[in-house]
């Protein structure tokens, strides 16, 4: 929108959108992205949130009558509660004093995101259970967003990017153990790099490929605090072994990493 210009010769207006949504999509996010052939972002994973519905719910019939509920009532309640006077400052009021921590702790950038918006959704309920617009006892709608974001932890999409890059290293490592080079075997096609005494050392191309989209150097700080990073020097993530006489810059990683 901001590139093309309006009926009169204007800019024209640019064109966003903000909501919170629920998919009945049987596949995470990370999931559909990767069948695209891409990585998902901590961004993507922030403003998508994917919460496991067979965790959710107890039993089948409470997933029905929750589908019957949204299909017979969607969109009533919205309406009854911004018709209501000075409902924005009755917000704004509630919103200063509410406190994210009531939803549960976030240990990560994207958690304290994903824990914001369930804390708005919980912070609306209750201002609107005490307008009696939803007929809960008090507590039940910061209860339920408690429950749904502790789900939401429990789950993959909640882990780092870097966490995820060390799985991805870890994924690298047994689907691509035929491109690592031992020290009697012969040159490996597209070699990734050298196994030597219990330990990977890649390429920083390789490295950076097994990384699967995650920052590098966040993986590896990931892997040093994890203990799995093998350094030449304490003050520096990488390492350098000799290859055919030569010194090689790598990225070296032990072999327990296959047990995490």
């Amino acid at each position: 929108g901001k590139v093309r210009m309006n009926k009169g010769c204007g800019i024209r207006e640019r064109k966003s959108w903000r909501i919170l949504l629920l998919s009945s999509g049987e596949h995470s996010i990370p999931d559909y992205i990767a069948e695209g052939g891409q990585t998902a972002k901590g961004g993507q994973l922030a403003r998508l949130v994917d919460i496991p519905a067979t965790k959710l719910f107890k039993e089948r019939e409470e997933a029905d009558r929750m589908k019957v509920a949204c299909a017979d009532y969607f969109g009533t309640a919205g309406v009854h509660f911004l018709s209501l006077p000075e409902v924005i400052e009755d917000f704004k009021a509630a919103w200063k004093t509410f406190g994210a921590d009531s939803i549960g702790e976030a240990e990560s950038n994207i958690a304290g995101r994903v824990r914001d918006r369930f804390a708005l959704v919980a912070c609306t309920g209750e201002l609107a259970i005490q307008s009696n617009i939803l007929p809960w006892k008090k507590g039940a709608a910061l209860e339920a967003c408690k429950h749904a974001y502790a789900l939401w932890l429990d789950s993959a999409s909640a882990s780092s990017e870097s966490s995820r890059g060390v799985q991805g290293v870890k994924a690298f490592i047994l689907q691509s153990a035929s491109r690592f080079e031992e020290c009697a075997a012969e040159t490996p096609h597209n070699r990734a790099g050298w196994v030597r005494e219990n330990r990977y050392h890649f390429t920083p191309a390789a490295f950076k490929e097994a990384c699967n989209g995650s920052n590098d150097k966040g993986v590896m700080n990931e892997l040093d605090e994890l203990g799995l990073l093998v350094k030449a020097r304490a003050d520096r993530l990488g390492n350098r072994i000799r290859v055919n006489g030569k010194l090689t810059s790598v990225v070296s990683v032990s072999d327990d990493i296959l047990s995490k």
